[in-house]
């Protein structure tokens, strides 16, 4: 009797413990993927094109596809800026039909898609995952090489985040098993990606990143789990072949959007840069300037001031002796 008890003793403590250490390894992945959020705020911000060597591009890039190829407007004009107004943000679910859609069909090849036999239909019922993500609504302009316009009426674009970094590789396996799927179709032509083009196309212009940054990049380049992607920090490193080999590091902010994209060569020369910065730091920073500006002036006036005082009561001493 005694020993029957304690057989049941030892399997109840042992399913206890196995119920533990399953709950201790499936917990962080929980709590990581909905720790993820956005850190915004509404207001409007600048890219300005800091470096273009053209002939390092052509070269290293493809003298064909120049920097207009990936960035709207004038961004193969050195100086020239770009203008985003962040409106409203707001948290959706959305099906993996959407984001192929909406990220990764090329343009042109929307309406084939659409009427063919591997239409929406045909992914929602073969490729169902479903993604929570961040939808960030924002006003655009492309780079120009004039003035900006001082406002714009509505939101015309949108920057997705994936609020579970491990949903980049999903989404690239699914992409690039539908096309495959796809290639015996003689009316729709879609290219599969490698995981540093694939990175490359959204992360540039179309998706941001969650907060905590060094967190999220650093999960997504674990699950990703390739040589050609790194992350440091708030930078994401990507290995890339044009013409010749070249990375592109892409840096983010505290918003989570890119604070600078540079683009390098095999020897690590800066070729292109896209710097980002703040327009409400840039009032913050005027003012501190006019503001020290002020201070200085005040303190060498009254300097000047103390000056002439002592002159003057030099002289009166010297007067009366």
């Amino acid at each position: 009797m005694k020993s029957t008890r304690q057989k049941k003793g030892y399997i109840k403590a042992t399913f206890t413990v196995f119920w533990i250490t399953v709950g201790l390894l499936i917990l962080p992945t929980l709590v990581s993927a909905a720790s993820y959020s956005v850190s915004l705020q509404k207001g409007g911000y600048y890219q300005k094109i800091d470096v273009y060597e053209k002939d390092i591009w052509n070269n290293t890039i493809s003298s064909i596809n120049g920097p207009e190829y990936y960035f709207e407007g004038d961004s193969n004009i050195t100086g020239s800026e770009s203008k985003g107004i962040i409106r409203s943000w707001y948290q959706d679910t959305v099906n993996t039909s959407d984001l192929f859609f909406n990220l990764l069909f090329p343009q042109e090849q929307l309406l084939n898609i659409t009427f063919s036999p591997f239409n929406k239909t045909y992914i929602d019922e073969n490729y169902n995952t479903t993604y929570k993500i961040n939808l960030v609504l924002i006003s655009k302009w492309g780079f120009n090489s004039s003035a900006l316009p001082e406002n714009a009426t509505e939101p015309n674009n949108l920057i997705y985040v994936l609020r579970d970094p491990i949903g980049f590789k999903t989404l690239l396996d699914d992409y690039n098993a539908y096309v495959s799927n796809v290639s015996t179709y003689p009316f729709i032509d879609l290219v599969a990606f490698n995981i540093e083009d694939f990175l490359f196309n959204l992360l540039i212009t179309q998706m941001s990143v969650g907060a905590p940054i060094e967190s999220y990049l650093s999960e997504m380049v674990d699950d990703l789990n390739n040589e050609n992607v790194t992350s440091e920090g708030n930078t994401l490193a990507l290995q890339l072949r044009g013409e010749t080999n070249y990375s592109v590091q892409i840096s983010f902010g505290s918003t989570g959007f890119p604070s600078s994209i540079t683009f390098l060569d095999s020897e690590n020369n800066v070729f292109y840069k896209i710097i980002t910065y703040d327009t409400e730091w840039t009032v913050w920073l005027i003012i501190g300037i006019v503001g020290a500006s002020i201070i200085t002036v005040v303190i060498y006036a009254f300097y000047r001031r103390r000056k002439r005082m002592k002159r003057f009561e030099e002289s009166l001493e010297r007067m009366k002796s």
